[in-house]
């Protein structure tokens, strides 16, 4: 079938079931279509704008949702260490003081 079609020449057929028109008219016609093309450019312009806002919107919520949860983790962090801290200087002063208890009678050395 596509070689078939190769062959014709499909521009006089064209032309002669397609309606003649004046210069004028023709050139408004143009016009009214080029008109036509460049609000249908600025629709797409336009939509193109609102959603890379809506993109950089939602960027930012994402930035600031993790800037969040990470500020979060870190002061958990803090207050595991600091509870840490305090419960090895609670050992480390009942250590002392059972080894204080244990040879404040005696002079030697503890052995292992």
């Amino acid at each position: 079938m596509d070689g078939f079609w190769q062959g014709w020449d499909l521009e006089p057929w064209l032309v002669c079931c397609m309606p003649q028109k004046a210069g004028k008219e023709t050139r408004e016609d143009l016009a009214l279509s080029a008109r036509e093309a460049a609000d249908r450019a600025n629709q797409f312009v336009e939509q193109g704008r609102e959603r890379a806002g809506e993109y950089v919107d939602r960027g930012r919520d994402y930035y600031e949702r993790g800037r969040t949860q990470w500020s979060q983790y870190v002061d958990k962090g803090k207050g595991f260490v600091q509870e840490q801290q305090g419960k090895v200087s609670k050992a480390v002063e009942a250590g002392k003081q059972a080894y204080v208890s244990t040879t404040a009678g005696t002079d030697e050395p503890i052995q292992s």
